[in-house]
């Protein structure tokens, strides 16, 4: 296993080559979470078309891709998962302050994931009205109202210390949430969860 000090040199030395995907995988690791996807919008970009890519990625192609960039640089996934909490604090700081360098936003899609992160995405999307296509709005719009409705009927209440049944139910919603919004085929096909038969 890497030392803190090892790990940090290979993430500075993957950004000074300029390598914004592998801080963005780094970080995904570093919250434990390796489907988590970062939009990078910058000045040159057309919102709606990295959009688009998105829409083409499922869960599974964006948890490979996080993979194979922290490799790139001589990680493995294990080095980041086994750090204690404290180290990975500030491995994160390093990170988040090594993306600023860039002139870039990143947006990052935790919610499809994760359905009990914030949806940082839709947020972006409805505060930028103006740079995406009404059908963009309409898609990320829906995602929210559907998760608010399932979390709603699930009616988890938060607590200090959960309880077997409440994480039982989570990760029931978890397991849900990724089987309609975690693949490619929901974006590309709003209509599909119609259709399902749950």
């Amino acid at each position: 296993m890497e030392s803190l000090k090892e790990i940090s040199n290979k993430i500075i030395k993957c950004s000074h080559n300029d390598k914004l995907e592998i801080l963005i995988s780094v970080r995904a690791f570093l919250f434990d979470n390796s489907e988590i996807y970062g939009l990078i919008f910058d000045e040159y970009s057309i919102y709606d078309d990295v959009i688009e890519q998105t829409k083409n990625k499922s869960n599974k192609t964006i948890k490979f891709q996080n993979e194979k960039n922290i490799k790139k640089i001589g990680l493995k996934h294990q080095d980041l998962f086994f750090l204690p909490k404290n180290k990975k604090n500030s491995l994160i700081s390093l990170v988040d302050s090594l993306i600023e360098e860039f002139n870039c936003t990143v947006i990052y899609d935790k919610i499809r994931a994760d359905p009990f992160m914030p949806d940082d995405l839709c947020k972006f999307v409805l505060e930028n009205k103006s740079c995406f296509s009404q059908s963009n709005i309409d898609l990320f719009i829906k995602r929210t109202k559907e998760l608010n409705n399932i979390i709603g009927y699930a009616d988890i209440e938060k607590q200090i210390y959960e309880n077997c049944f409440t994480i039982s139910r989570k990760n029931k919603i978890r397991n849900y949430w990724i089987n309609i919004w975690g693949l490619s085929e929901t974006y590309l096909n709003p209509g599909i969860v119609e259709n399902l038969l749950l």
